[in-house]
């Protein structure tokens, strides 16, 4: 079963709000005011987490007006 990973580049979020508006069942606003996956690992300065399935975190990343919402389906960046 394929495996998809999300990526959050923090350091280009807006705090918009918009991931947590269109998925809150995988995103948050933090005590800093940016975004966060729910039950990511950092990486660097990014958050990842593995997903399953896209479901709601592809509308997140589609909502994003600064695209800092990256998905990739094994090594293949989506968006």
């Amino acid at each position: 079963m394929t495996r998809f990973k999300v990526e959050l580049v923090r350091a280009e979020c807006t705090a918009c709000e918009m991931c947590v508006e269109s998925c809150p069942d995988y995103f948050e606003m933090a005590d800093d005011e940016l975004s966060h996956i729910k039950g990511s690992q950092k990486v660097g300065d990014n958050e990842e987490l593995e997903v399953d399935t896209l479901g709601c975190v592809k509308d997140a990343a589609d909502a994003c007006p600064v695209a800092c919402i990256h998905l990739y389906e094994g090594a293949n960046k989506i968006t």
